[in-house]
């Protein structure tokens, strides 16, 4: 983990924040450095339109990956041509 560059965390939209903010806890320690996720990119390949984490109503926006403070750090990128 100290040395990966990159981490590719799938179904990341049905995970609770707190789990990839867990992870951004753990990286900056490891690595020894104060920015988000410890400088290692992590890829979320996934449609955010898909189902939410499954929590109880009163919760369910809150604990989306969408509503971390590490949100205004992720870099979106959109696929728009398929390529078989």
């Amino acid at each position: 983990m100290r040395d990966c560059s990159l981490i590719v965390w799938d179904e990341a939209t049905i995970t609770n924040k707190t789990s990839v903010e867990a992870l951004d806890m753990t990286m900056r320690d490891l690595r020894n450095k104060n920015s988000p996720m410890g400088e290692c990119t992590i890829l979320f390949p996934e449609d955010f339109r898909q189902i939410q984490p499954v929590v109880t109503p009163a919760d369910e926006i809150n604990s989306s990956l969408k509503r971390s403070n590490l949100w205004p750090h992720v870099n979106k990128l959109e696929l728009k041509t398929i390529i078989f």
